[in-house]
């Protein structure tokens, strides 16, 4: 799967997140650079296990959009929903990398 990252933006930070047994967003002091400035989109793969993820909500086992291990959510997570993402994992040993873009 291919995911179009417009020109413009500039990978500038890098997380893995792990121990998602319980639901997780991403990193607030993370997504802001040395300048004060907020990412505009993140990219994130997941890794290991299957997980669930939501944009305007907190994910369980049975609700969220399900995404498969060693994959890429298909969307750039961008705006509000920067700090309203959760992701759990479907089994145990999982983990997401992040990439932000200013």
């Amino acid at each position: 799967m291919e995911i179009n990252i417009p020109n413009e933006l500039v990978a500038g930070a890098h997380e893995s997140i792990t121990s998602l047994s319980t639901a997780k967003g991403f990193t607030a002091a993370t997504m802001v650079n040395a300048l004060g400035i907020k990412c505009k989109a993140a990219l994130v793969s997941v890794e290991d296990q299957n997980c669930r993820y939501r944009l305007e909500g907190t994910p369980d086992a049975n609700v969220g959009h399900k995404i498969l291990a060693n994959e890429f959510i298909p969307h750039l997570i961008t705006g509000p929903n920067l700090d309203s993402f959760k992701i759990i994992e479907l089994g145990t040993g999982g983990k997401i990398q992040v990439t932000y873009y200013w």
